[in-house]
């Protein structure tokens, strides 16, 4: 009998909360089969399905991952010993792991050699996740629009409209600690050309240079209706996105300008504005939160933008697994936008992904798998 393995596509992992257990997850991504409570979980990523898992299940799986392949009987003394398992119940586990595919004694298939391949390669770059992500989703059934897929797609955005509605176009604080008006982007100045120049160590930035510049890449220029119901029009912005969108919000960290109280503010584009959310960052904080931006020679920004996205408001419209990639698409057309803007009017930016995520989350309050930071830019006099 040959020796029992693991494939590749199967993995172990230890969950702290509720997850979706046993089924294929349905079109919308979400399992009502739920763990009854928090433990261990394996995951089939070629089959898209999970399982929660009992301590000895959980042994076998990582004795097996551990060395690679091992005897039946093997595995049977260590459950019996370690587990105060009967020898038939241990036989019977690892019988039916075998059956649900979770454990494979044969030679490897196809799939499973090309899975492997996938792994090492990704792996070998220490992109782990990212090879977990394309064994999830390469048998994904993508519409094909030279055969229908515009008739499909228009079905299934009925049908999302029937399911829940289409509303969240743009994100607002209820009690914000102050607001400031931007102007409307149409009543903006031309802006000149970029041109280089030294940073400027004694000019101090000014709150009415700042504010056309932040309407001009954030503003709303006008909406347009969608054809499923229960939803609201999509907005348009100076900025375009996929499917109007709209995923990336933007946070202002003001350190010295002048003019506008120091602390974080939320960009509202929908009615321009800044919404104050906390009082002052001291230099040395803002180096934690934000350490890419700071890296930036002996120049000291008067303040940087953070770039977040909205995973939800353009995961509504297109929930084909490798949409993921398009929000960061949004995003960097969003920051390229800045940096030509605030470039062109003036000012030095420099822009980088080096973000301490955990601390921004907890100063301003996001939830990293609703609102996930994606860019910062900082801003500084030319």
């Amino acid at each position: 009998m040959h020796r029992l393995r693991v494939p590749a596509t199967v993995r172990l992992r230890r969950v702290d909360r509720h997850v979706p257990a046993g089924q294929r997850a349905p079109d919308n991504g979400h399992s009502t089969d739920v763990a009854p409570e928090p433990g261990w979980v394996i995951e089939d990523l070629a089959g898209q399905r999970r399982f929660a898992c009992s301590d000895p299940v959980a042994d076998a799986v990582a004795t097996l991952m551990a060395s690679g392949t091992g005897r039946r009987d093997d595995l049977v003394s260590h459950l019996t010993q370690r587990h105060q398992l009967a020898e038939q119940p241990a036989r019977q586990l690892i019988s039916t792991m075998i059956d649900k595919g979770l454990f494979a004694d044969g030679e490897p298939t196809a799939q499973e050699r090309q899975a492997r391949q996938l792994r090492e390669n990704w792996e070998a770059r220490d992109w782990f996740a990212a090879a977990q992500y394309q064994l999830h989703t390469n048998d994904y059934p993508f519409l094909d629009y030279t055969r229908g897929g515009f008739v499909a797609d228009r079905q299934r955005m009925d049908r999302y409209g029937t399911e829940h509605s289409d509303t969240d176009r743009s994100k607002r604080y209820d009690q914000p600690l102050e607001s400031v008006d931007l102007p409307p982007p149409r009543e903006l100045p031309r802006l000149g050309p970029i041109t280089w120049r030294p940073p400027s160590r004694t000019r101090q930035v000014a709150f009415t240079e700042l504010a056309p510049l932040l309407s001009l890449t954030f503003g709303k220029t006008g909406e347009r209706s969608v054809p499923w119901p229960n939803s609201v029009p999509v907005f348009l912005r100076t900025t375009p996105s996929g499917g109007a969108r709209h995923p990336i919000e933007a946070y202002l960290l003001n350190l010295t300008v002048a003019g506008l109280a120091p602390g974080w503010w939320h960009v509202r584009w929908d009615e321009p504005a800044l919404d104050r959310l906390t009082g002052p960052v001291s230099v040395p904080d803002a180096k934690r939160l934000l350490p890419g931006v700071f890296g930036w020679g002996s120049t000291q920004p008067a303040a940087v933008l953070l770039f977040t996205i909205v995973f939800s408001r353009n995961m509504y419209r297109y929930r084909e697994p490798r949409t993921l990639r398009a929000v960061y698409l949004d995003a960097g057309h969003l920051v390229g936008m800045a940096e030509l803007v605030f470039g062109s009017g003036g000012f030095l930016t420099f822009s980088h992904h080096g973000i301490n995520t955990e601390a921004c989350n907890e100063q301003l309050g996001l939830d990293p798998l609703g609102e996930g930071c994606a860019y910062t830019m900082a801003i500084a006099a030319g």
